[in-house]
């Protein structure tokens, strides 16, 4: 050996590779997102629009069917010179009638008083049943109209300010007779003795209430109601129709929601 040191090969050193990973959206994906949060909350600011509207149309449907109820449910009077000559549908046993007060006999009034067909209530019940109805929906205090109930000839064909007696025939009997109800319509302070009774049968041709102070008949037919008004939606379904609503716009919401969530 020479004495020299000895000679080693050259390691060749690897090469290193670093790979840097960031956590910052490129510039494209961030402009996206920022469009799609800003229609998700405009979304959401219609969805809270949409909520209020449905449950402001809630409430005036609600309300209009309530005063639509309450306005059928009143009779409305016919009135003349503070003379009551009537009313419309009043309602008697589940039905709505019109009625009229009318002085005369019972045959010129009912068209002969001499069959059913002539009446419109046939039986006792039916006519004590209308009796009752002109006590409780027409014989009335009313401070714009008159005071109908205090003041009992007010009403058409009654001259008495003691009572008035509403006659309602309801058959014909024996030889030209008739049988009725008749509603009593006191003044103050005789209210209790208010009632719908019978009369004393009476003769169809003869007898004529133009004659008599205390007595008037009371003509019924069943109501000429105007056409059905439209129909109105009933609380239930609209409260499905807004809920369906609802549900559609918080499905779309959150698919939007999804769709901005961090990558």
């Amino acid at each position: 050996m020479d004495g020299s040191e000895p000679k080693f090969p050259a390691q060749a050193h690897p090469q290193i590779t670093v790979l840097v990973v960031s956590n910052a959206p490129a510039v494209g994906s961030c402009s996206y997102d920022n469009r799609r949060v800003k229609n998700l909350n405009r979304e959401t600011e219609i969805l809270q629009k949409l909520t209020s509207l449905i449950a402001v149309a809630f409430i005036g449907i609600a309300a209009v069917g309530l005063t639509t109820s309450q306005a059928r449910a009143a009779p409305i009077l016919d009135v003349v010179g503070g003379q009551l000559l009537g009313a419309r549908n009043v309602s008697i046993l589940g039905s709505l009638y019109d009625v009229e007060f009318k002085d005369g006999t019972c045959a010129d009034l009912f068209d002969g008083c001499d069959e059913a067909s002539d009446f419109t209530f046939t039986t006792v019940n039916s006519a004590h049943g209308a009796a009752l109805a002109l006590l409780n929906q027409v014989f009335l205090d009313d401070p714009l109209l008159g005071l109908f109930d205090a003041d009992p000839e007010l009403t058409q064909g009654c001259e008495s300010i003691g009572v008035c007696i509403s006659i309602i025939p309801y058959a014909a009997v024996g030889r030209n007779m008739f049988d009725a109800r008749a509603a009593f319509n006191y003044y103050p302070p005789f209210d209790n003795l208010d009632q719908g009774d019978l009369l004393d049968r009476r003769n169809r041709e003869s007898y004529d209430s133009d004659g008599d102070a205390f007595y008037t008949f009371a003509l019924f037919s069943p109501a000429n109601q105007d056409p059905e008004p439209a129909a109105i939606p009933e609380p239930a379904s609209l409260f499905l129709f807004g809920a369906g609503l609802l549900g559609l716009a918080g499905v779309r919401r959150r698919r939007n929601r999804a769709n901005v969530a961090p990558h």
